[in-house]
């Protein structure tokens, strides 16, 4: 989302990627390996100040 031109929100939309399961066809992930991928996600953005919250199998940045 842009607010005057400014970034106010991004989505984060966790995909499978991994070809042995998803047959080079990338997946949307939902519940747990959704909340898995985005809670890593948290964890490595630590050091740049970031806020990520967990929507709706998505993750949320804020700024």
């Amino acid at each position: 989302k842009f607010n005057k031109n400014k970034i106010q929100e991004a989505k984060i939309i966790p995909i499978s990627v991994y070809n042995i399961d998803v047959l080079f066809q990338p997946k949307v992930l939902k519940g747990d390996d959704a909340k898995r991928v985005i809670n890593h996600i948290k964890e490595i953005s630590q050091g740049f100040n970031t806020e990520i919250e967990l929507v709706e199998d998505a993750g949320i940045v804020k700024r």
